[in-house]
């Protein structure tokens, strides 16, 4: 039973190779396409996710020495040890900003909290920039790879009639070899899409 079964499934797996094989070049460039998609959208995804894991480790550390210290410059003198928290990034541009303010005494109270409001802006801009790095190639294939598989199962229709009008007759044996190439990127684009548009819709509300 076990034997017959393996024998099926090595059968399926040859007969898979062989039609994907035997495809058109439209089809074969089509599926190299969203198998490549695929394979970076899920290198970005776990490279992502390990680095979003490390950031807030890193932020809360950083938080529990903010709410811990007595001053700003306790805080200030600590923060070596967190440098790679992106709130301690945040807070040092802040801190030399108010620093030059507290040094320029014609500063009247309202532009140093302006300065101050700007500082702490380009730092949250700047920080939000590096952890958006790549994701828009997730968006992009989960966007893009609906279409472009649509196109290889369109291009592998017009083969299927194409063999039909050759044939004369549309019998199973003509028709399927056809319906068979229109179906492969359909599933591909599935599989390339779906896991690119979960992770960076996560990813987004990370932030």
């Amino acid at each position: 039973m076990y034997a017959h079964a393996s024998t099926t499934e090595i059968s399926t797996q040859s007969s898979l190779i062989s039609d994907i094989m035997g495809a058109g070049i439209a089809v074969q460039f089509l599926l190299l396409v969203l198998i490549g998609m695929s394979i970076v959208s899920w290198a970005i995804i776990f490279k992502k996710r390990k680095a979003f894991l490390q950031v807030k480790q890193d932020n809360e550390k950083f938080l529990d020495l903010f709410w811990s210290a007595a001053t700003l410059e306790q805080v200030k003198d600590k923060l070596d040890r967190h440098g790679e928290s992106p709130l301690s990034r945040i807070f040092n541009s802040g801190f030399s900003e108010l620093e030059r303010v507290r040094r320029k005494k014609n500063k009247t109270l309202g532009d140093g909290i302006d300065n101050l409001e700007r500082s702490l802006r380009k730092g949250q801009d700047q920080e939000v920039s590096v952890l958006e790095e790549r994701l828009a190639f997730l968006a992009t294939t989960g966007s893009t790879a609906p279409f472009i598989g649509l196109l290889g199962t369109v291009v592998g229709i017009m083969n299927s009639f194409r063999a039909i009008s050759n044939a004369g007759s549309a019998t199973l044996a003509t028709v399927a070899p056809g319906i068979s190439e229109a179906l492969f990127p359909t599933a591909v684009r599935l599989f390339a899409a779906i896991p690119a548009v979960m992770p960076y819709n996560y990813f987004l509300n990370e932030f």
